[in-house]
């Protein structure tokens, strides 16, 4: 998504709608070699691309503890190389790295709400970003020889995904 749009369409959410809390969720790469391709990661701090470094909310929910919690990095174009990720590591010690977190708490401090973040690895540090548009996997579906890689991308995503949506419910089910 980035950042532009992601603050953009935040703003114009909250100009409609009174929140307590804002909660970001979404897939991130990972920076941090311990960390594994479909790990839940629990975000405890964010660092934008000038280097400004924001903490998240104190969380007394079900799920903060239960995760590693680590700094995540906000960048403006996707990390696709395992050399990129660990210079970042290297230079702003992050765990994780997005596209998006940096602006949404921008967004939260500016209004004074309160914001936690919830990533799920993706591309963990050691593998290269194989995808990050469906510009990319058109690509591999017009070259054969990239559908494998497309299709373990894919299944990568979905339990990503289904990792995403039990932590979720977690959260947000009955106490």
């Amino acid at each position: 998504m980035g950042r532009a749009r992601a603050k953009s369409r935040l703003e114009s959410y909250l100009r409609g709608t009174a929140v307590s809390r804002i909660l970001s969720v979404g897939f991130c790469g990972g920076l941090d070699p311990l960390l594994k391709a479909g790990q839940p990661v629990w975000v405890e701090s964010v660092v934008g691309p000038g280097g400004a470094r924001r903490q998240a909310a104190a969380w007394s929910g079900k799920i903060n503890g239960s995760l590693p919690g680590t700094t995540l990095l906000t960048v403006d174009r996707p990390v696709r190389t395992a050399l990129e990720k660990t210079a970042l590591r290297t230079q702003f010690g992050a765990g994780i790295v997005d596209m998006e977190t940096a602006a949404i708490a921008e967004v939260a401090a500016d209004q004074g709400i309160p914001w936690n973040g919830l990533r799920v690895i993706l591309d963990p540090a050691a593998q290269p970003l194989e995808f990050d548009s469906a510009r990319a996997a058109l690509w591999a579906l017009r070259h054969p020889s990239g559908w494998k890689r497309l299709i373990n991308f894919l299944e990568q995503l979905q339990a990503a995904g289904d990792t995403l949506a039990k932590h979720l419910n977690n959260i947000t089910g009955p106490s």
